[in-house]
Parts: structure tokens; C-alpha cells; sequence
């Protein structure tokens, strides 16, 4: 193993081919992937239980393991129990793959409030659009209530937090199936009906409008700007400080994953003056489970460029790793400010990580600090 800034495990026997009533190659994965995470997780302070009680606990649920399913069952919520929305079980179970579903619905729905809401309908066949409208709720799927399905999924669901649980619950669980559809029951104006929602490719679960409508940048008026970091690039820098420079605001939608690294040229843009907005925490391979912090890392500068009026950044749970690190970058400015909900709780170079049977994960491999050293994870 070699260390560069965060862990690279490239010396790890993926054992492509194992069999699954092999306990040997099971023990393996569960002590290989305790230790990984023991002696070389930055955040492992903030996990939020004693790691050496998750070893007990995982330690019968990968004995009982009977095939391909249960072992990557098992492995996932090991995953999950590190609270890191960096790490998932990627790739590598063709079994878990068949589990969650292989069609999707036409439609995408999100937890707002604690209620699973239609946001946008995909497709109008076989009149989809005709029974549902976006607004309404979605409370029970397949003769079971959502709060029970909540419950059911959220051991095998890996996230910092429970908001980003309740992000990736529908694409990953809720809104798939194997059947043809599903049935759900939907609640509308206080009133309540059933309704066969018929299920096509499994992409449509992954599909997001609002992406696909935004615009990079522009002007909502005269006084207001708008940037979109999901499709915005450095290159159009020049032609954006032109576009705004009589506004009097700029408001940043970082509900998404920029499309280009921001905080040394939007950030110099945005801020006045050169201050710190970050620090590192790095391992070190000849103490393991040791870490020290990086020095403090600035960016802005003064020049005539500068904007002068007031920024506004929206987050929530998509917000997520490099969006995060955006936001910490540019709201070491005084003339910014992060309104919305909480972010996805991941930042920081992730470090892949490779299981026996070839399971592919990943940890947030560098821990991402403010400089008075105020966590960032979860």
C-alpha cells in the first residue's frame, strides 16, 4: 500500500471467482474491510458506534451466508455502517443487481417531509399521466407502507445521513421491481386511490428533469444572477463576469455535482481577498490509525473583477463530495450565503476498495476540515 494524500489498497486479491459456502473467503472480506477502515478511514471518529461492536455484530451475519445474495447483504450493510456516502457496493453483485429490480418506474419521486412525492412523470404510456400528477403521495407500494419500506431498506442503504438515505431509497430500492409493475397507493387532495403503475427501463429511475432543463447560467433579471454548477464550466468565466456585472446577487444552485473544479477561478470571482476555507486530515503508513492535519488552504484574490454584490448557495442531499467542498470554498467569503437543507455528508478524494467476489466500494479517503478544524463528514 502506498499513500499519495489518501489510502491506495492496490495490493488486495480481488478473488474474482469464490465460492460462497467458502466461509474462508467470507471471513476475509469482513476482516480485510474492518481493517481498512480501522487503521486508514479518516472520519472514523464520526461513524457513530464502536467500530470493534460492528465486528461482533457482522461476525454472525457472514457466517450464515448461504449464496451470492446474502453475502453481498452482508457486505452492504457492513458498508453502511461506516455512515460514508462515498462508500456503496458499487459494482461486483449481479445477484444484489436482480434483488433491487431490473425495471423502473416512469417517474421520479423524492422524500419531502418525510412523505414520498411524485416530481415529475417520465412518460405518458399507457396513460401514466392520465392517473398521476406530480404533487401527489406516494404511500404504500406493493401492499406496504412506506414507512415499513423505509425501515426495511435503510440497513442496506449507505449514506452519512438519513437525508441522503431517503435521497437514494427511491432509485435504489423503492421505485424498482422485477414485476411488470407495481402497485401503489396514492394519496391526492386528502383522498386516497390504488393504481398498477406499469414499469418500463430500469433508466428511467435515474432520470432527472430538472437537471436536464437547467442552464449553466443566466439572468432571472436585471438584478439577479443564476449559475448552475452542473453544466457551468471555466471557460464561460469571462462571459459570465460580463453578464453580471450590474447585478446586484448572484444566486449558486449547488443541488448538483459540478461540472468543473470552481473554488480557484468562480471562487476568485466571488471573493474580495485571499483566506483559508479548508484543511486536510492525512493518514500516516508508518503509524496506521494516526493522522495529522494539512496546513490551511486559501483561495480569492483582489482584483477589478471581483463581485461586488451579495451570493446566495442553495444545498440539499445532492450536494455531494466535490458540491460540498465547492460550497466550503466559496462561503469563506462574508458577502456568501449556504441556505437549504443538509448536503450529502461525503467529501473528500475517495480510495476504491475491492472485496473477494469482486465487490467494488470506496471510502472518502482524506478528511475534509474547516480551518478552526470543524468536521465536514455526515
Amino acid at each position: 500500500m502506498q499513500f499519495f494524500e489518501n489510502p491506495i489498497f492496490k495490493n488486495e486479491n480481488p478473488y474474482l471467482k469464490i465460492s460462497y459456502s467458502d466461509v474462508g473467503y467470507r471471513m476475509l472480506a469482513l476482516y480485510r474491510y474492518w481493517a481498512m477502515i480501522n487503521y486508514f478511514f479518516p472520519y472514523k471518529d464520526v461513524i457513530g458506534q464502536d467500530w470493534n461492536n460492528v465486528l461482533k455484530k457482522s461476525l454472525p451475519e457472514f457466517v450464515d451466508v448461504k449464496n451470492e445474495l446474502d453475502y453481498s447483504k452482508a457486505v452492504l450493510k457492513l458498508i453502511a455502517s461506516v455512515n460514508d456516502t462515498h462508500a456503496n457496493l458499487w459494482s461486483g453483485s449481479k445477484a444484489l443487481n436482480e434483488f433491487k429490480g431490473k425495471y423502473g418506474a416512469p417517474l421520479q419521486a423524492k422524500f419531502i417531509e418525510q412523505k414520498l412525492v411524485i416530481t415529475a412523470l417520465h412518460t405518458d404510456t399507457l396513460d401514466v399521466k392520465g392517473k398521476l400528477k406530480v404533487g401527489d403521495i406516494i404511500t404504500s407500494i406493493q401492499n406496504k407502507d412506506v414507512a415499513e419500506l423505509i425501515k426495511e431498506y435503510l440497513p442496506l442503504t449507505a449514506a452519512s445521513n438519513y437525508d441522503t438515505q431517503l435521497r437514494d431509497l427511491p432509485k435504489n430500492y423503492l421505485l424498482r421491481s422485477n414485476e411488470n409493475s407495481l402497485k401503489i397507493k396514492v394519496e391526492r387532495d386528502g383522498k386516497s386511490f390504488e393504481y398498477d403503475l406499469p414499469m418500463g427501463k430500469l433508466m428511467q429511475v435515474y432520470k432527472d428533469p430538472d437537471f436536464e432543463k437547467a442552464e449553466a447560467f443566466r439572468l432571472i433579471n436585471e438584478n439577479i444572477g443564476y449559475v448552475f454548477p452542473g453544466k457551468y464550466k471555466n471557460a464561460k468565466l469571462r462571459e459570465i463576469i460580463k453578464l453580471f456585472a450590474n447585478t446586484k446577487g448572484i444566486i449558486i444552485d449547488m443541488r448538483c455535482y459540478p461540472s468543473d473544479f470552481m473554488p480557484f477561478t468562480f471562487g476568485n470571482y466571488i471573493k474580495s481577498s485571499s483566506t483559508p476555507f479548508v484543511k486536510f486530515s492525512i493518514g500516516n503508513p508508518a503509524y496506521p490509525g494516526a493522522f495529522k492535519f494539512s496546513n490551511a488552504i486559501n483561495n480569492g484574490e483582489m482584483n477589478h473583477d471581483n463581485y461586488k454584490g451579495k451570493v446566495v448557495i442553495i444545498v440539499n442531499s445532492t450536494s455531494q463530495s466535490q458540491a460540498e467542498y465547492t460550497t466550503m470554498a466559496f462561503q469563506s467569503s462574508p458577502n456568501v450565503k449556504v441556505i437549504g437543507s443538509k448536503t450529502a455528508g461525503a467529501d473528500g478524494d475517495v480510495s476504491p476498495i475491492v472485496l473477494p467476489g469482486g465487490l467494488r466500494t470506496m471510502i472518502s479517503g482524506i478528511g475534509v476540515f474547516y480551518p478552526d478544524g470543524k468536521p465536514t463528514q455526515r
